[in-house]
Formats: structure tokens, C-alpha cells, sequence
């Protein structure tokens, strides 16, 4: 198993290894920030975006729903796509300017506690039954 499918597996609690994946998400991002942009910078600036990244991002995006559907609830389950695509945008969005809102709210993704904090109050907004 790669990477992501072995964070997903941890524990067998589909909301915590989400949690960890994003938490893995946003260090990477941290510690490489180049790197991070670099990802970004084809669609970003030009608006191309690679049929190969897009194949690849979807089956990503198919298997965090698998893994994440045992968790939820009837009306979990029917925003389920919704609440990937928004909690995904906000740490990509983070990882992208992580200065921008640093200043107003104290958070700095480069230092782990805040990382955490971070992930945890948006995942608690999102999935009801994380803890």
C-alpha cells in the first residue's frame, strides 16, 4: 500500500485516519512549500490542468469516500463529496498562504500544536462525529 492508503488504514477509525491524512497533508506542505506550489503552479497560473493528475486525483478522491461512508450518517453520507471538497480546499488553501491569516488568528501551520488545532476544529465542523 502506498502512503496515503496506509494513513487511511490506521486504527480502522475511518475519521481519525482522515484526520491523520490531512494532518500529513498540511506538515508536507509545511516542511516543503516549494514543493507544494510547485503541484499547483500549471493550473493555478495557467489553467491547464494534466489528464494524468486529474485521473489520479479522482481515484484519491473515490477512495477517501469509501474509506470515510461507514462513519457517517444518513445525511453524512449525502454530503460526504461536499465536506471532502471543502475540508481538502481548506487545508490546499492553507498549505498555499500559510501567512495570510496568520496574523489575524494566531495560527501558523509550521508549528505542529497550531497544525492540530487547526485540523481538529475544522474536522469537528465537518464530521459531527469526530473527537
Amino acid at each position: 500500500p502506498n502512503m496515503i492508503e496506509e494513513i487511511l488504514d490506521v486504527e480502522k477509525k475511518p475519521l481519525k485516519a482522515y484526520h491523520n491524512l490531512l494532518m500529513a497533508q498540511l506538515e508536507g506542505a509545511a516542511r516543503n512549500p516549494g514543493l507544494t506550489r510547485a503541484h499547483f503552479q500549471e493550473p493555478f497560473l495557467n489553467g491547464h490542468y494534466s489528464p494524468a493528475i486529474n485521473e489520479t486525483f479522482e481515484h484519491f478522491l473515490d477512495a477517501l469516500v469509501e474509506k470515510l461512508k461507514p462513519a457517517m450518517d444518513a445525511e453524512g453520507k449525502r454530503n460526504l463529496k461536499l465536506s471532502i471538497t471543502q475540508t481538502l480546499s481548506i487545508i490546499y488553501f492553507a498549505a498555499l498562504f500559510p501567512d495570510l491569516f496568520k496574523s489575524f488568528n494566531g495560527i501558523d501551520i509550521r508549528d505542529p500544536k497550531a497544525r492540530k488545532k487547526y485540523i481538529r476544529h475544522m474536522m469537528k465542523k465537518y464530521f459531527t462525529d469526530f473527537s
